[in-house]
């Protein structure tokens, strides 16, 4: 494999790995890690955590698209 069809499939790699963290960064958004329910109501919540790691992602996905513009 040359140096250019392997930068070619690295940068193929990343477009697909961008798109895939894209795509589960929307599904996450509405989803709940974290939940409570006494018996008569059940109240649900993202954590601190997934919110966190949300924010990474979306900062990922970011700076590669200001990167490929």
């Amino acid at each position: 494999m040359t140096l250019s069809s392997r930068d070619g499939a690295d940068a193929e790699l990343l477009s697909d790995a961008i798109g895939a963290l894209r795509e589960l960064t929307l599904r996450v958004k509405d989803s709940h890690d974290r939940s409570f329910d006494d018996g008569n109501s059940a109240d649900t919540w993202q954590s601190d955590e997934l919110r966190d790691a949300i924010s990474r992602a979306e900062a990922v996905i970011a700076k590669a698209q200001n990167r490929r513009e």
